[in-house]
């Protein structure tokens, strides 16, 4: 059974995101068995487990900015972009393994452009998220010295 597959056939409209999605792109720090499904509220869903792997919903407002087809296993899958995982990740680390697990990762993550965080903070348009953001990207810069 392949966790990504299973997570995307979920729900019709959903990415996959948070911890979820830095596994897929390879800088997950460590290896977990939950899979971040992110759905909009009124999709509701609970947690269930399959084959030891527990699939989680993560209710969101918008599962449309900053969120990528991609081929996976010759099927289309619905992920995070690099810049919307990192954002999703620092607004709410409890789903990037908290903290110094989300801080391990994040910094593994390339390939994020700086532009296009600016214009999902713009959108997503919250003043705190703004400042963690800064408070993250200036304490990763310092830590890659």
């Amino acid at each position: 059974m392949d966790k990504i597959l299973v997570g995307s056939k979920i729900r019709k409209r959903y990415y996959l995101g948070y911890y979820t999605a830095l596994e897929f792109y390879g800088c997950a720090y460590s290896a977990y068995n939950e899979m971040y499904v992110c759905i909009d509220k009124q999709d509701r869903l609970d947690s269930f487990e399959c084959a030891n792997q527990r699939f989680v919903p993560v209710f969101t407002k918008d599962i449309a900015s900053g969120v990528e087809a991609k081929k996976y296993l010759g099927q289309r899958i619905y992920v995070s972009s690099r810049e919307r995982t990192f954002l999703d990740c620092v607004n709410k680390p409890k789903y990037a393994g908290r903290w110094e697990e989300c801080l391990k990762s994040l910094e593994g993550l390339s390939g994020v452009n700086g532009q296009k965080i600016y214009r999902l903070l713009h959108k997503f348009d919250s003043d705190f998220l703004y400042r963690k953001t800064g408070f993250i990207l200036e304490l990763l810069r310092d830590h890659s010295r």
